[in-house]
């Protein structure tokens, strides 16, 4: 009698004087209508029955017992393969450098042997090597979404990534400037051939990739405003540019702008005169190519940096963070700020600026105090 999907048999099987348990199940069939059957083996009846009894349950699931077989380094090679020419060159090149991760370690194991151990023993392997804490916990999300994947194409059951905690991140307490301070940048910058940049990022929290990839076209001055289309992202590995679709589908956003950030503009494209048409970028390197972020970092921010006094570990996409701060501080309300830094909810920058809102916490406390501080005991 034909074995059906999920049967199987054991037995004892001596070679060469050698004896050891035996197990065949049927696990499927091709597109011939022809069984698949899977051989396991052992030393003991019992672990044979552990092996089909495990294989039964893929097969019931429909989980493809051979895609399994395959080694993990191969199937995130092939994963990766897949999406690269929709990734962006920095987020292409950022993947690359988390699999260097997975695959010395986890690489050699099979999709249908990896174990949530496995990769707990991997994290705590990465942690032992003195690799962060931020890189662990986005090395791990990475491996969670190959995994699954390799889940929703029934190459396995679950995913063994998922069931691991994830490393814990202490936030940093990002630098915050002092209005002085801010002052000073912005006199530092004045009549730099970047001083629009600069304006922009401060008063307005436009990320270095949009400000790089900013366009004269987007640049709107009767109506005083930018409309972030786009963003120039680099590959570090390969110095690679190209402009790619903002961030998410709220970093598309149309920026109202200070009359600081418009006469900073407009001083600008007086600079470049005849360069400042509608298809060209606002912002390039003095030989006219991309802005890339490494060459603007050495040869600009540094030196802008040690005029204006800014803190050492103060960095260039603090400038973001200086603006958002700001505008907080001063009674903003959160949508607007989100809206403003292109954040995909309020929640993301209640999240990162909650720091920015301790003053406003202290004006509450002190309005209870005005309205019912009068009643007595």
């Amino acid at each position: 009698m034909a074995k059906g999907i999920g049967q199987g048999s054991i037995f004892k099987r001596t070679r060469r004087g050698k004896t050891q348990w035996v197990g065949e199940i049927c696990v499927g069939r091709d597109s011939h209508g022809k069984r698949r059957m899977r051989t396991v083996y052992a030393r003991t009846k019992a672990e044979v029955s552990r092996r089909l009894e495990d294989l039964r349950v893929k097969a019931r699931a429909g989980v493809d017992p051979d895609a399994g077989r395959q080694l993990l380094s191969a199937y995130l090679d092939a994963w990766l393969a897949d999406r690269e020419l929709d990734l962006k060159p920095r987020t292409r090149s950022n993947y690359r450098d988390l699999l260097a991760y997975i695959k010395p370690h986890l690489g050699h194991r099979r999709l249908e042997d990896l174990h949530p151990l496995d990769v707990k023993g991997w994290l705590a392997g990465l942690q032992r090597q003195g690799v962060g804490a931020r890189t662990r916990q986005a090395a791990r999300s990475l491996l969670i979404n190959a995994l699954g994947e390799a889940v929703r194409h029934n190459s396995i059951a679950t995913n063994p990534a998922e069931r691991t905690a994830a490393p814990k991140v202490k936030t940093g307490k990002r630098e915050v400037l002092e209005n002085d301070q801010v002052k000073a940048l912005l006199t530092a910058v004045q009549d730099h051939p970047y001083e629009a940049l600069f304006v922009l990022a401060v008063l307005h929290g436009l990320r270095y990739g949009e400000l790089a990839g900013l366009a004269w076209g987007a640049v709107y001055f009767r109506k005083g405003a930018v409309h972030v289309r786009q963003a120039l992202s680099e590959d570090p590995r390969t110095g690679h540019c190209e402009l790619v679709a903002p961030k998410t589908e709220a970093s598309r956003r149309e920026i109202p702008l200070s009359q600081l950030a418009i006469d900073a503009l407009r001083r600008h494209r007086t600079r470049l005169g005849k360069l400042a048409t509608r298809d060209l970028l606002v912002f390039t390197s003095p030989e006219g190519g991309w802005l890339r972020r490494s060459n603007f970092h050495r040869r600009v921010w540094r030196p802008i940096k040690a005029k204006a006094q800014l803190p050492a570990n103060f960095r260039l996409q603090d400038l973001r963070h200086v603006c958002a701060s700001t505008l907080l501080a001063s009674g903003q309300d959160v949508p607007t700020v989100a809206a403003t830094l292109g954040h995909s909810s309020p929640a993301v920058t209640m999240r990162i600026y909650a720091h920015a809102l301790t003053s406003k916490k202290h004006e509450a406390a002190a309005l209870m105090d005005a309205l019912f501080g009068s009643t007595g005991s």
